[in-house]
Protein backbone atom coordinates (compact mmCIF):
# COMPACT_ATOMS: atom_id res chain seq x y z
CA UNK A 1 0.00 0.00 0.00
CA UNK A 2 2.81 2.37 0.26
CA UNK A 3 4.24 1.95 -2.65
CA UNK A 4 3.06 5.30 -5.09
CA UNK A 5 2.99 3.58 -8.41
CA UNK A 6 1.29 0.77 -10.11
CA UNK A 7 2.41 -2.33 -8.88
CA UNK A 8 3.01 -5.89 -11.20
CA UNK A 9 0.12 -8.08 -10.84
CA UNK A 10 2.96 -10.74 -9.99
CA UNK A 11 2.60 -9.01 -6.25
CA UNK A 12 -1.14 -9.85 -6.41
CA UNK A 13 -1.39 -12.47 -4.33
CA UNK A 14 1.19 -11.40 -1.69
CA UNK A 15 -1.03 -8.19 -1.49
CA UNK A 16 -3.94 -10.40 -0.66
CA UNK A 17 -2.19 -12.03 2.12
CA UNK A 18 -1.20 -9.15 3.69
CA UNK A 19 -4.65 -7.76 3.19
CA UNK A 20 -5.93 -10.95 4.79
CA UNK A 21 -3.81 -10.65 7.74
CA UNK A 22 -4.57 -6.91 8.10
CA UNK A 23 -8.56 -8.27 8.52
CA UNK A 24 -7.50 -10.50 10.45
CA UNK A 25 -5.49 -8.22 13.46
CA UNK A 26 -8.58 -5.46 13.05
CA UNK A 27 -10.69 -7.71 13.60
CA UNK A 28 -8.54 -8.96 16.79
CA UNK A 29 -9.13 -5.63 17.95
CA UNK A 30 -12.59 -5.19 17.05
CA UNK A 31 -13.18 -8.43 19.18
CA UNK A 32 -12.24 -6.14 22.33
CA UNK A 33 -15.04 -4.21 22.24
CA UNK A 34 -13.50 -0.77 21.25
CA UNK A 35 -15.96 2.10 21.51
CA UNK A 36 -17.19 5.44 19.73
CA UNK A 37 -15.42 6.30 16.58
CA UNK A 38 -12.15 3.92 17.34
CA UNK A 39 -14.71 1.48 16.48
CA UNK A 40 -16.05 3.05 13.37
CA UNK A 41 -12.73 3.90 11.75
CA UNK A 42 -11.74 0.33 12.52
CA UNK A 43 -14.82 -1.15 11.14
CA UNK A 44 -14.16 1.11 8.08
CA UNK A 45 -10.63 -0.36 7.21
CA UNK A 46 -10.99 -3.48 8.45
CA UNK A 47 -14.18 -3.30 5.47
CA UNK A 48 -11.28 -1.43 3.10
CA UNK A 49 -9.44 -5.02 3.12
CA UNK A 50 -12.53 -7.29 2.48
CA UNK A 51 -13.49 -5.24 -0.08
CA UNK A 52 -10.04 -5.45 -1.74
CA UNK A 53 -10.29 -9.38 -1.26
CA UNK A 54 -13.50 -9.68 -2.54
CA UNK A 55 -12.15 -8.17 -5.65
CA UNK A 56 -9.78 -10.79 -5.93
CA UNK A 57 -12.18 -12.97 -5.83
CA UNK A 58 -11.92 -17.06 -5.00
CA UNK A 59 -8.15 -18.19 -4.70
CA UNK A 60 -7.51 -14.81 -5.94
CA UNK A 61 -8.53 -15.85 -9.51
CA UNK A 62 -9.65 -12.54 -10.55
CA UNK A 63 -6.27 -10.78 -9.96
CA UNK A 64 -4.67 -13.89 -12.34
CA UNK A 65 -2.51 -13.08 -15.48
CA UNK A 66 -3.63 -9.95 -17.57
CA UNK A 67 -5.03 -8.46 -14.55
CA UNK A 68 -2.66 -5.33 -13.99
CA UNK A 69 -5.57 -2.70 -14.32
CA UNK A 70 -8.16 -4.33 -12.33
CA UNK A 71 -5.63 -5.51 -9.13
CA UNK A 72 -4.30 -1.41 -9.44
CA UNK A 73 -7.50 -0.60 -9.42
CA UNK A 74 -8.54 -2.16 -6.00
CA UNK A 75 -5.08 -1.44 -4.51
CA UNK A 76 -6.04 2.13 -5.33
CA UNK A 77 -9.18 2.16 -3.85
CA UNK A 78 -7.27 0.26 -0.33
CA UNK A 79 -5.49 2.97 -0.34
CA UNK A 80 -7.89 5.91 -0.54
CA UNK A 81 -10.32 4.28 2.22
CA UNK A 82 -7.27 3.43 4.69
CA UNK A 83 -5.99 6.93 3.61
CA UNK A 84 -9.49 8.49 4.32
CA UNK A 85 -9.86 7.06 7.97
CA UNK A 86 -6.38 7.82 8.70
CA UNK A 87 -6.75 11.91 7.92
CA UNK A 88 -9.91 11.55 9.93
CA UNK A 89 -7.80 10.55 13.06
CA UNK A 90 -5.12 12.78 12.46
CA UNK A 91 -7.87 15.41 12.33
CA UNK A 92 -9.60 14.43 15.38
CA UNK A 93 -6.77 13.65 17.56
CA UNK A 94 -4.52 16.40 15.77
CA UNK A 95 -1.50 14.08 14.64
CA UNK A 96 0.65 13.80 12.19
CA UNK A 97 -0.65 10.79 10.09
CA UNK A 98 -0.10 7.97 7.68
CA UNK A 99 0.45 9.82 4.89
CA UNK A 100 0.51 7.32 1.52
CA UNK A 101 2.91 8.81 -1.52
CA UNK A 102 0.13 9.69 -4.46
CA UNK A 103 -0.52 7.43 -6.46
CA UNK A 104 -0.23 9.31 -9.85
CA UNK A 105 -0.71 7.14 -13.12
CA UNK A 106 -2.60 4.14 -10.82
CA UNK A 107 -5.75 3.40 -12.84
CA UNK A 108 -9.02 5.01 -11.67
CA UNK A 109 -12.72 4.68 -12.66
CA UNK A 110 -14.06 1.62 -14.35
Amino acid sequence: MTVGHARPQIEAMACLASAAECRARLSEYLNQQPGGDLRTWLRAMRQGFVDFIEAGGPEGGRFGPGSDRRFNEALARLRDRIQQQADEISDRYKLAGLSLPEHEGWPTGP
